[in-house]
């Protein structure tokens, strides 16, 4: 086979950022372009790609790599085929992450584990047959940069900064290998919990953009950066360029939903909700644009905004377990229990092993005064989430899970203790300080809620429900005038801050907001 290096030349496939980026995994332009190049062949191997391509325009990544992989049994130096199936499989593992299948808990890190293998076999199959194209080493240092961040691998994302090193020494002027390089030192900084990267990452991006100003997702990129660099007036600038410059549909929705993350990155939610508005008016059919505005508006406890966008997701996909929960907790913090009882069943039909699933159907039970089948639920909950650690011994989230469970059971002591292994596997991860600080605040234990709270808004200051527990912390311990500064903080990233109120719970006297019902967690 003939290598199609000016289809894959024209856009290499780059990886997303969190940092307010909404960058370019650029495969379905490239496949547009490679069907074009290729179409007129009518080959049975190029019918296959062509299927694959579709596949995974559709997000079938399985589906997909299935068929790339009966255009590789036909054609086994189909460089393409092998570049797309390392997308494919990497993008599977990466949705697996996310909870985006309705797969058990060993199935979930086996099937993760072994599309991320796949890849990795996949475009180091591609490197063996096209090693001095600067496009393959592209590919491949994306596919590494994904797979290290969604792992927590730091060897894999300096291998991916090796591989895009290559791809800039066999083509010193490719702005993708700029772009994608960018990138990667974000996705290392952001691993090392500094920043300390970025201002070399935004000399790459703007190099990329030297090379061509018209590059999909690096005005984006160079967007994001700013803002996380402090220098919001240039990203909301570039925001705005990019949004009256847009010439079809799909970049403006593109552009106000890269702005909206850029907004939440900078704790300013209520903004950033009205940005991911304006994205699904444009584009109804964008999950992720969806996904982020549910997001924000937890976060601000935009409860009914969260549902609407909920509601949005499960008419594109009606058996996503994750969107199903998500519905159910707002329904519980709405104290609509009854509905969210319900909704958290919906969850767990989808997915029965899901250990938050079967924690949040507890709460709601325990809400309705069921209590003896709260107690079952809470129980199942433990369960799962102890088979989950046996399975993932280095990551937060099933210790976290473990502790969500064990405090629902009335079991505190056992729970802080998974705390402090979720915090001390990823000391970076806020969400174990968090509900540690919940915790000690349920069990009237203010002094030592008040540092985990501290520890947590140190980790990332641009969540507006964690200055609002400190100021809970502050107020119990009588210093209200620094309770006061707290919730103005809260408020001022748009969070509707209520006065403290005293109440009984668990060991004693608990200080809460006379909305909430419970921590959220």
């Amino acid at each position: 086979m003939k290598e199609k290096t000016g289809s894959l030349a024209t856009k290499g496939w780059l990886p997303k950022m969190r940092t307010g980026v909404r960058s370019a995994l650029a495969l379905i332009a490239l496949a547009a372009l490679c069907c074009s190049c290729t179409l007129a062949q009518e080959n049975t191997a190029t019918n296959w790609t062509e299927n694959g391509l579709q596949l995974y325009k559709n997000e079938s990544y399985e589906e997909a790599s299935e068929a790339f992989d009966r255009a590789i049994e036909l054609e086994p130096q189909n460089l393409d085929a092998w570049l797309y199936k390392s997308v494919a499989m990497t993008t599977l593992g990466m949705k697996i992450t996310g909870g985006g299948t309705n797969l058990g808990i060993e199935d979930r890190e086996a099937t993760r584990m072994a599309a991320f293998g796949e890849a990795i076999r996949a475009h180091d199959r591609a490197v063996e047959i096209s090693p001095e194209n600067a496009t393959v080493w592209i590919y491949k240092a994306g596919n590494l940069n994904n797979i290290g961040y969604y792992t927590n691998n730091l060897s894999l994302l300096n291998e991916s900064l090796k591989a895009f090193d290559r791809a800039l020494e066999l083509d010193p002027e490719n702005a993708d290998a700029w772009h994608g390089k960018g990138v990667a030192l974000v996705y290392l900084s952001q691993k090392l919990g500094d920043t300390s990267r970025y201002e070399e990452a935004l000399q790459h991006i703007d190099r990329a953009l030297e090379l061509n100003p018209q590059m999909e997702g690096a005005l984006q990129n160079r967007a994001g950066i700013l803002a996380a660099l402090g220098r919001q007036n240039e990203s909301f600038g570039i925001y705005d360029q990019i949004i009256e410059a847009a010439s079809t549909s799909g970049e403006e929705a593109g552009a106000w939903h890269s702005k909206g993350d850029a907004l939440m990155s900078q704790g300013k939610y209520t903004e950033a909700i009205y940005a991911y508005d304006r994205a699904a008016e444009i584009d109804p059919d964008d999950r992720w644009t969806w996904k982020m505005m549910a997001f924000a508006a937890v976060q601000i406890g935009w409860y009914n905004k969260s549902l609407e966008a909920y509601d949005a997701l499960l008419a594109l996909d009606a058996n996503a377990s994750n969107i199903l929960y998500g519905k159910a907790d707002a329904l519980y913090k709405l104290q609509r229990f009854n509905e969210s009882l319900q909704a958290f069943d919906d969850a767990l039909s989808a997915n029965p092993e899901m250990s938050s699933g079967w924690k949040g159907r507890g709460d709601a039970l325990k809400a309705l005064n069921r209590t003896d089948e709260a107690k079952s639920a809470y129980e199942k909950a433990l369960n799962l989430s102890e088979a989950a650690i046996r399975i993932d011994t280095t990551s937060s989230g099933p210790w976290i899970e473990k502790g969500e469970a064990l405090a629902g059971l009335g079991r505190f002591d056992e729970a802080l203790e998974a705390y402090e292994k979720a915090i001390e596997l990823e000391p970076l991860h806020f969400p174990s300080w968090q509900r540690k600080g919940d915790l000690l605040m349920e069990m009237g234990r203010y002094e030592e809620a008040l540092p985990a709270y501290e520890k947590a808004i140190e980790v990332d200051q641009t969540f507006p429900r964690l200055w609002y527990y400190k100021g809970l912390a502050l107020w119990a311990l009588d210093r209200n005038s620094e309770a006061e500064e707290a919730f103005a903080k809260a408020a001022e990233m748009g969070y509707e801050v209520k006065l403290p109120v005293v109440k009984e719970a668990g060991s004693g006297q608990v200080v809460t907001s006379r909305t909430e019902i419970a921590p959220e967690r």
